[in-house]
């Protein structure tokens, strides 16, 4: 069976009512809303809100995607629920505030669940090999469909992230933790056998390469990609970045375990090559990667079961992940950063920035005239 995969241009992205109308024609070139949510649904919309940055960083999905989903959903007599839980080192709240979602919903009288806060169920993962049970979150297990509205940017771990790494999002706070202990590749996989994309939009708009997906470079896309099924999108959106799907490791394990034929997908509207870049892709040095593993490993199994369910993976990761750090001999002590920063996480007499409070927004980052808060850490090559 072949799965049909819709690419549309956008040439001006920053009228919001030429984007909706974009995003629209893309699910009409799929059969139309109506082919896929029913009257009646309860609708999960699942945006990548990951940390605290805005759209324009090309981190977070756009307001006019979850806007144009919320009310096509609407219009199919369906009733949709906006639903995130962004990662573990972040303030659900402040990421909430800083990308707009919670005002976004306000605004549009439509439901919003934080998902690492809500009622969950332990679900059996059919052939899992990494996870073989999940907690999920009630609202996402008893909902009718999903609509996944991911954003496309490299990962410094699965080299992309799009469709299929956005649900790993649906898993409850310090949840997510245990995908990167057991294995993140197989990890992506498992967690899209329980939790089905319905309908995909992509968030092509402003893209991401380099070391995302937090701290990579903006790239002018300008696209639209929808699908009916995360792992056929996921392979042409691999393809518009210039990556060879079969590099994906979590991509080459989805064609396996769910017996997937990556030449039976049809594309519409645009072609892959009107479209396609070449994006720079993140390689992580060795020591990254142990590090990482350790950290997991001894928060985990080892810090929290003397805490009583405490976390320093924030803490560890702060001493040696990518963040925000001031370079003392660039800074000329001018405190647009100090008085800049949403969370008070910088102190200019100590020329440091709290890498736990620290909620990355990189305004700091943004605003230094003298280059002087720069972004380190046990990184790429």
């Amino acid at each position: 069976m072949g799965h049909k995969v819709a690419i549309i241009k956008v040439a001006s992205h920053s009228n919001c009512q030429t984007t909706a109308n974009k995003i629209r024609r893309s699910v009409e070139l799929l059969g139309g809303i109506e082919k896929i949510v029913e009257k009646g649904d309860w609708v999960i919309i699942k945006p990548n809100l990951e940390a605290a940055r805005e759209a324009r960083t090309a981190a977070t999905t756009s307001m006019v995607f979850i806007q144009t989903a919320v009310e096509m959903t609407k219009e199919s007599g369906a009733f949709p629920i906006v639903a995130e839980g962004p990662f573990m080192n972040y303030s659900d709240e402040v990421v909430f505030q800083v990308t707009g979602v919670r005002q976004l919903c306000e605004r549009l009288g439509v439901q919003f669940v934080n998902l690492n806060s809500t009622d969950t169920v332990d679900v059996e993962v059919p052939g899992g090999k990494a996870h073989k049970k999940l907690r999920l979150p009630s609202v996402v297990s008893e909902a009718d469909k999903l609509i996944n509205l991911p954003k496309l940017k490299t990962h410094h771990l699965t080299t992309i992230t799009c469709a299929m790494k956005n649900l790993k999002g649906v898993l409850p706070g310090q949840d997510k933790q245990l995908s990167h202990v057991l294995g993140i590749h197989q990890a992506i996989v498992d967690i899209n056998k329980i939790v089905r994309s319905d309908l995909v939009i992509v968030d092509g708009l402003l893209a991401m390469d380099g070391m995302g997906p937090t701290f990579g470079r903006v790239v002018d896309l300008g696209v639209v990609v929808a699908g009916t099924n995360a792992v056929a999108v996921d392979s042409i959106c691999a393809r518009i970045m210039g990556i060879d799907p079969l590099h994906i490791r979590h991509l080459k394990l989805a064609y396996r375990d769910f017996s997937f034929d990556p030449n039976a997908i049809e594309v519409v509207g645009a072609s892959i090559e009107e479209v396609q870049r070449s994006f720079k892709i993140p390689r992580e040095r060795a020591g990254y990667h142990i590090a990482l593993r350790s950290a997991h490993l001894l928060d985990r199994y080892i810090y929290r079961n003397l805490s009583g369910g405490r976390t320093i993976f924030p803490r560890l990761s702060g001493l040696f992940g990518l963040h925000p750090r001031i370079d003392a001999g660039l800074c000329a002590s001018c405190d647009l950063c100090e008085k800049s920063c949403p969370v008070d996480a910088i102190d200019l007499t100590k020329k440091t920035i709290n890498t736990v409070k620290c909620i990355d927004c990189l305004i700091c980052f943004e605003l230094c005239p003298n280059r002087a808060v720069v972004i380190r850490g046990i990184s790429a090559d």
